[in-house]
């Protein structure tokens, strides 16, 4: 399991692993688990972040100028719009992963 499978499984107990469900917190603990994925040499799908965020940012037509957490929340409305719009885009990846 990569980092961004593991992301979409923390969608509907979001409580069990980060709280309130707050995009920041996610984003610390994908950072967390990528930091020890790669230090134990598992692989955490480093490719498929990259190709994630690229999708993010392309989606919003953003530059790289900030992160893609800050980037969410920034083009939507509330912190629980940005949490869902996360996983709505993550969602999307994953299935034009699976389509293409």
């Amino acid at each position: 399991m990569d980092v961004l499978d593991l992301l979409l499984s923390i969608e509907n107990r979001k409580e069990l692993y980060i709280g309130d469900g707050d995009l920041t917190a996610l984003k610390h603990f994908a950072d967390g688990y990528c930091v020890c994925a790669r230090n134990n040499g598992i692989d955490d799908g480093e490719e498929r972040i990259r190709g994630f965020c690229a999708y993010v940012y392309h989606h919003f037509d953003e530059k790289r100028t900030v992160s893609i957490d800050q980037c969410i929340i920034e083009n939507t409305g509330s912190k629980e719009e940005a949490f869902d719009c996360f996983f709505d885009l993550l969602r999307r990846f994953i299935g034009m992963q699976k389509d293409g």
